[in-house]
């Protein structure tokens, strides 16, 4: 697959979709696996102290038991959800294969942004699933910045995407 026929949304992606990287960048995946070690440590802990002072009441639970309770709970469940977000990202950008998918339909528009001004482009694609042979169709949308004075790519330009199943894709 080549970049000169394939839209890239995000031109970090370039290299990969141009066979120049043997993985796309991922950013993000960093900080989330940063996060997922510097607070599973002393959740364990506090899991430990939470089971054993239930395990030791004798009578009803108080209100500051369940609070601690609730929070423990609610701190496990973010921490799963960051783990559950590495592995899918982890697996695809490792395990995924560089299918080609078309643009349905684009739109480009000017937006205030943290910056000031910024050119987000929308574009609206469809490709078919190797696994399924479902045809899936979304929605990305991406500042380019960049792309201000030229032409949306046209309906039926390439795109890239990477794909691992039918849950778990990006469009580069």
């Amino acid at each position: 697959m080549t970049t000169k026929n394939t839209f890239i949304t995000d031109p970090f992606n370039s290299p990969f979709v141009a066979g120049e990287a043997s993985r796309p960048p991922d950013h993000l995946i960093g900080v989330v696996f940063a996060v997922i070690v510097l607070f599973i440590l002393p959740m364990l802990a506090l899991n430990a102290l939470v089971i054993d002072a239930l395990l030791s009441t004798k009578t009803d639970l108080n209100g500051g038991l369940i609070l601690v309770l609730s929070v423990m709970l609610a701190i496990d469940a973010i921490l799963l959800g960051a783990g559950w977000w590495f592995w899918r990202r982890y697996n695809l950008r490792n395990n995924g294969k560089l299918i080609q998918g078309y643009v349905v339909k684009t739109e480009g528009e000017t937006r205030p942004g943290p910056l000031g001004k910024e050119f987000v482009i929308t574009i609206w694609y469809e490709f078919i699933s190797p696994k399924t042979s479902r045809a899936i169709k979304g929605t990305i949308a991406h500042t380019r910045d960049d792309l201000t004075e030229e032409t949306l790519p046209a309906v039926g330009s390439n795109v890239a995407v990477l794909f691992l199943s039918d849950r778990n894709y990006r469009v580069m």
